[in-house]
């Protein structure tokens, strides 16, 4: 396999948060958040090695600020550490309020760590 520089895995992701985002308490529900990070993990994931992969284990993850309709999130991957058969990828969000051309806050940072076990034939 070719070596990769990191920047060339980087995954980016953007949403607008509506009302069918939202919890009971009108911030963004939590399972919703990990959907996207899943993804973009995913992403940066096969970006770098180029097979199908899968989840093998979240090493941490932390709700740290909340988000509201209307905002818009961004999630960035970046690749953290490659092995033989797994990798750990990094996914951070931000919340951009409406006006502001940077993001405001983090508000979820952990590492993702992925395998290449999809790829194992039943």
């Amino acid at each position: 396999m070719m070596k990769k520089r990191v920047s060339e895995s980087r995954t980016e992701q953007v949403q607008i948060l509506t009302q069918r985002e939202m919890n009971g308490y009108g911030r963004l529900f939590g399972g919703q958040q990990m959907v996207w990070i899943d993804i973009v993990a995913a992403v940066t994931a096969r970006r770098h090695c180029g097979m199908n992969v899968t989840t093998a284990m979240v090493d941490s993850l932390e709700f740290g600020a909340p988000a509201y309709a209307n905002d818009t999130i961004v999630l960035v991957g970046t690749m953290v550490y490659t092995g033989t058969t797994s990798m750990e990828i990094c996914v951070k969000t931000y919340v951009e309020k409406l006006g502001f051309t940077l993001p405001e806050k983090l508000t979820w940072d952990f590492v993702w760590e992925v395998s290449d076990a999809a790829t194992a034939q039943d």
